[in-house]
């Protein structure tokens, strides 16, 4: 089964207003995102969210590795997730689509050469144990150990602009007229 996460656990500092709630395309950001990784063929959609009737992280401040961990708490280690940051308006199916393929081929966590995530991440005993240990021990870690830890595979990005994650409320200008 193949599960999209939607990351929007962040603080939005930089940004200064919660980017999960920015509008676009008539929502919101995490709108777009949800309808992009069910147009991806995802069976469910969850967000990591630390707020009321979403996914909350099970270890406090931990970073995109912290709503990661809490989403694999409530998976099975036959399925997939398909991981999307809250902020990248300008993903399309086909990149999401393609790390999806490439990872089920490979049997390995694929994501692009040029960013950590988005990211295809099969379930396994191995992911789960690595950071039951890795967040239990100092609560910290990076998407980018994981990965190095996982053998995961990375893609040359056919369309590097997909990839812009929006952080700043002049990124956020610039994209919008852009």
């Amino acid at each position: 089964m193949l599960t999209g996460l939607v990351l929007a656990g962040g603080k939005s500092s930089r940004m200064g207003q919660d980017k999960a709630l920015l509008p676009y395309l008539g929502g919101t950001l995490l709108d777009h995102a949800r309808q992009l990784l069910l147009q991806c063929g995802c069976d469910t959609v969850m967000v990591s969210r630390n707020q009321f009737g979403f996914i909350r992280d099970l270890v406090p401040e931990a970073g995109p590795l912290g709503g990661i961990h809490s989403a694999l708490a409530r998976l099975k280690y036959s399925d997939e997730l398909l991981i999307l940051p809250v902020d990248m308006p300008f993903m399309q199916p086909g990149m999401l689509n393609l790390l999806v393929r490439t990872g089920r081929k490979l049997t390995l966590p694929c994501h692009y050469e040029e960013s950590h995530l988005p990211l295809y991440l099969p379930v396994s005993q191995k992911v789960v144990s690595y950071l039951n240990r890795l967040l239990g021990k100092k609560g910290q870690g990076s998407v980018h150990q994981m990965l190095g830890y996982l053998n995961s595979h990375s893609l040359p990005c056919p369309m590097p602009e997909q990839l812009c994650n929006l952080n700043t409320p002049t990124d956020w200008q610039q994209a919008m007229t852009g």
